[in-house]
């Protein structure tokens, strides 16, 4: 959901630009915002992302589509549940901001 999110906010930001003749729109501020998502790839489809981790070994996708759809019917309400097939954007790089318990200084991770 929050990639989701992401993606509506980014969408939200081109109209933006669009309406004000190209110039970049004003960002706006969230507070407490610590995440970033970087690096996207192109859109896939559930079965796809499991078909190609499976080909790849990586059991942990068996039954991924079956059990992400099971996921959304059974915590979303059924006008916000998306159609089928399920698309996926995924990101290579989360960039996230922190304060260290140890130190207390505030640093950035990707």
């Amino acid at each position: 959901m929050a990639v989701e999110h992401y993606d509506r906010a980014k969408e939200v930001l081109t109209e933006e630009e669009t309406e004000n003749d190209g110039e970049e729109a004003p960002i706006a501020v969230v507070e407490g915002d610590h995440w970033k998502l970087g690096s996207p790839l192109p859109r896939i489809s559930a079965r796809e992302w499991e078909t190609a981790e499976l080909e790849a070994g990586n059991s942990a996708f068996r039954q991924f589509e079956s059990n992400l759809t099971k996921f959304l019917n059974d915590y979303l309400p059924a006008d916000d549940r998306p159609m089928q097939p399920i698309l996926l954007k995924r990101y290579q790089c989360l960039y996230l901001r922190y304060r260290s318990l140890e130190t207390g200084k505030s640093t950035r991770t990707y």
